[in-house]
Parts: C-alpha cells; sequence; structure tokens
C-alpha cells in the first residue's frame, strides 16, 4: 500500500498560554511519527475568530500541517487528537501532494491578484475625486451663467 498526502488543521484553545503551545505541536508531531507520518509542510495562520463558541470559547490559534502516511493510520491519528484536551477541533483530508514549482506559481498568483485589486481601489478612489471635482466644476459654471443671465435680463421681480 502506498503513503497518502493529508492535511491536518487543527485549533489550539486561547486557554491555553501561547508559551505552551511549542509542546502542542511537539505532541501533535510526536503523534505523527509514531504512525510513521512524514511531514512536509507546516503553517501556523494564527489567532482567529470563531464563527460560533466551540465549549464557550470564542478564538483560537489555527495551525496546518500537511504530511504522507499510510491510509490505515488516519483512524488511529485521529483517535490520538481526540485525547488532546488542548485541541478544541481537528480535521484531516485527502489533498492533492502540490511540487515547490507549484507552490511557487500559486503565490504568484495570489500576489498578482492582490495586487490589480489594490490597483482597482486606487482608480477607483482617484475616479471618485475626479469626479467630485467634476460635479463642482460643473455645478458653478452653471451657477455663473444663471446669474449673468438674471443681472443682464434685469428680471428681479420688484
Amino acid at each position: 500500500m502506498e503513503q497518502k498526502h493529508y492535511e491536518l488543521t487543527f485549533i489550539i484553545s486561547t486557554g491555553v498560554p501561547e508559551t505552551e503551545h511549542p509542546e502542542i505541536k511537539k505532541k501533535v508531531d510526536e503523534i505523527l511519527a509514531k504512525f510513521e507520518a512524514n511531514i512536509t509542510d507546516t503553517q501556523d495562520l494564527g489567532k482567529k475568530k470563531f464563527t460560533y463558541a466551540i465549549e464557550k470559547i470564542r478564538h483560537g490559534f489555527y495551525q496546518v500541517i500537511e504530511f504522507n502516511a499510510m491510509p490505515d493510520t488516519i483512524i488511529k491519528i485521529s483517535e490520538e487528537f481526540k485525547l488532546l484536551p488542548q485541541v478544541l477541533r481537528f480535521l484531516i483530508v485527502t489533498k492533492k501532494e502540490i511540487t515547490a514549482e507549484e507552490k511557487a506559481k500559486e503565490l504568484a498568483r495570489r500576489n498578482a491578484k492582490e495586487e490589480k485589486k489594490e490597483e482597482a481601489v486606487k482608480t477607483e478612489k482617484e475616479t471618485t475625486e475626479e469626479k467630485s471635482k467634476e460635479s463642482k466644476k460643473v455645478s458653478l459654471e452653471d451657477l455663473d451663467e444663471k446669474l449673468d443671465e438674471i443681472f443682464e435680463n434685469d428680471t428681479i421681480v420688484k
């Protein structure tokens, strides 16, 4: 049987001090090592607010680990995670393994998308500023013409 690529996302409770996070991560690594899983990537997504409270807690620290493991060990890994009281929730999903080249392309695509978004916001601001200036100019010119017309015709009511 061949190893598959998985992604593990877990949430550390905010009730756990941040100084203990490395210990929890070490326990997670030990669990994965115990079942001969090879860790390929780790990410710390930081503190995020939940959509709804989990065990009366509103925030948590998200961690993502990608690893390769035998499919029959995933259930055992899940059982081990259920025994960690500091982990509020966890999810293990099968994931397509991407190469370093694909990661670089994805990162470049995200950066380009963000730059386009920033540029669009900037041009939108400039456009609204120009429109507001133009609308003020037009209204002032119309007002001047109207005043000139009134004074020339002496149509002021007495």
